[in-house]
């Protein structure tokens, strides 16, 4: 197995991460409270649960997944640190680059941004008990990326999608992409993340 040629740091980075990207995007708005954290990481655990179920991923990947299932019962001392993610991420792709195929890579990456992504859009933030101007400034800027959207013949975000994930997220999201040098689209808009 290549995980387990690894120095033990090296493992523990990669073993951590896709759980660590998942908390990062959940400590990124805490408007939700703890309802909004509940439901972000039980939206975490399906999703890594599942990436362990699906075999049509790429193999190198899924015996990570599986080695990141297979430590669940230490998931909750794996919080620490966490506005570190991004520099893992810069850090593990330097790790795996000469020894993953561009394949493999590709698809640790892609992985790691589909688990922000559920994570962000597990729970809205923006609810009836938002400020009024703040629920107004919000829905005009929706409506203005729909009608830019529109305009340059773009696919049109489902409302759900871009009141789901707040600005804080999308922030988040944002040093994800740069970190992994990989872009995010999300709500019409693409957050650069290559070059």
């Amino acid at each position: 197995m290549w995980l387990g040629q690894l120095p033990p740091d090296d493992q523990r980075l990669l073993v951590r991460l896709p759980y660590r990207v998942g908390l990062f995007l959940s400590a990124a708005d805490t408007t939700g409270g703890l309802v909004a954290d509940m439901e972000e990481r039980q939206a975490l655990r399906v999703l890594l649960t599942a990436y362990v179920q699906d075999t049509l991923k790429s193999q190198q990947i899924q015996i990570l997944m599986e080695e990141t299932i297979a430590q669940q019962s230490d998931w909750p001392h794996w919080g620490d640190e966490i506005s570190a993610v991004p520099s893992e991420c810069v850090q593990a792709i330097t790790l795996l680059s000469p020894i993953l195929n561009a394949k493999d890579l590709s698809a640790f990456k892609a992985n790691l941004i589909e688990i922000a992504l559920t994570v962000a859009l597990a729970y809205r933030e923006i609810d009836k008990a938002t400020h009024g101007l703040t629920r107004m400034n919000i829905y005009l800027h929706l409506w203005l990326d729909r009608w830019r959207a529109f305009i340059a013949g773009d696919a049109i975000s489902a409302q759900d999608e871009i009141l789901n994930v707040s600005a804080a997220e999308r922030q988040a999201l944002q040093l994800l992409a740069q970190s992994l040098e990989r872009d995010i689209r999300l709500g019409g808009r693409t957050l650069k993340g290559a070059a």
